[in-house]
């Protein structure tokens, strides 16, 4: 059984490293230049529509009607989301006659969210952060 001490530093870097994710997301996202940012919302507003409607395909229609935040949804500003996301690779457009379809990458499907792959690698850091202090704390504790 630990003791209370280990038990609440292990919480307090669980608290740490979710304010350090939170604050290299906002501050991220704020960093890059417009059109990066707006693809990466475009990506993962994307990638929930896709899981929440089971689907690979959307259609650029769909994304001018429901996209958030709203300025995706304006012609030349969705166009070079589109447009950075397919040179990424994240996406392929496809037109058929008038229809234009989004087709997103399954692997960009799969992962609930961009942000969350970030928290499940900081999460993975702390697990290993938080078995080397534990094995510091144990060693370092005198015994008596």
């Amino acid at each position: 059984m630990r003791d209370v001490a280990s038990k609440t530093a292990d919480n307090a870097a669980r608290i740490a490293a979710w304010h350090l994710h939170e604050a290299r997301r906002f501050y991220g996202e704020l960093a890059l230049p417009e059109e990066q940012a707006n693809a990466a919302r475009l990506e993962r507003w994307l990638a929930d529509y896709c899981r929440r409607e089971k689907t690979a395909i959307v259609q650029r229609r769909v994304v001018q009607q429901f996209a958030a935040p709203r300025i995706l949804r304006k012609g030349p500003v969705l166009d070079a989301a589109l447009d950075e996301l397919a040179a990424e690779g994240h996406v392929r457009l496809i037109q058929d006659g008038q229809r234009k379809e989004i087709h997103v990458h399954p692997a960009l499907r799969k992962v609930s969210s961009p942000t969350v792959r970030l928290v499940k690698t900081a999460a993975q850091t702390l697990a290993v952060d938080t078995v080397a202090t534990a094995t510091v704390a144990t060693v370092a504790t005198p015994t008596g």
